[in-house]
């Protein structure tokens, strides 16, 4: 008797706390609380991103992109970079093994795609992943001073002339970032990802920053990013 008193007793607490979680939850003003706390939390992710990147500015480019949102999770970013000089302190060309040379009249753009995927909070906050690609040329004079040996005549010949020279190149590869966007409008991002990257003939003597950065070539490369956003759109 003692038993079954016992089990009636917790079924009736359990069918009273079923009654107050539901009332509780069909409270107008609780409702709305929760709702407008979440709502408040969401509203200072933005829908489109004007970002800069002021570490382009060293090697004399000029990078601006947009990010949009198509989903909860999902983003699509362009950038586009336009680089040019007179004559670039920060850039050479090797032709071959034997010499550097000073580059002039340099023009340069990039166009850049990156679709991201946000594993943390909603987009585009929090910690992402996705895949990139871009498609890069330039355009330069250099003098060549390279020199060979004349057999016939039984001395050096030296050249000493200008010429012009095109790259292009590309890449396709994975990144992983982390965007933070704040409620003042201000949005931070930082990303770096790796993949495969081409050239046209010649993209391996194009150095800039010792060969750290814009380097064309063939084989394993790297993106590396650090921009500062403004949310125009919420």
């Amino acid at each position: 008797m003692k038993k079954q008193s016992f089990f009636l007793l917790v079924v009736v607490l359990v069918m009273l706390c079923q009654s107050a979680f539901a009332q509780y939850n069909n409270n107008d003003d609780n409702y709305y609380y929760r709702r407008k706390g979440h709502t408040e939390k969401q509203s200072i992710y933005p829908s489109l991103i004007f970002c800069f990147y002021p570490l382009a500015a060293i090697t004399s480019n000029f990078k601006v992109g947009i990010e949009r949102k198509l989903s909860d999770v999902n983003t699509i970013k362009t950038n586009v970079r336009f680089g040019f000089g007179d004559k670039s302190s920060l850039y050479t060309y090797k032709p071959n093994d034997t010499y550097n040379a000073d580059i002039s009249n340099f023009v340069m753009a990039m166009l850049e795609m990156q679709l991201r995927y946000y594993f943390s909070d909603k987009a585009p906050n929090g910690l992402y992943g996705g895949f990139y690609g871009f498609y890069k040329l330039a355009n330069f004079s250099y003098v060549d001073n390279s020199s060979y040996y004349n057999y016939n005549t039984g001395t050096y010949v030296y050249n000493n002339s200008t010429q012009s020279q095109f790259l292009n190149g590309g890449g396709l590869g994975i990144l992983f970032g982390v965007q933070d966007v704040l409620p003042e409008k201000i949005v931070l991002d930082v990303y770096m990802g790796s993949g495969v990257s081409f050239t046209s003939s010649g993209g391996n003597g194009l150095q800039g920053l010792n060969g750290v950065t814009d380097r064309y070539f063939n084989g394993i490369g790297f993106i590396l990013g650090a921009n500062v956003g403004l949310a125009i759109k919420k």
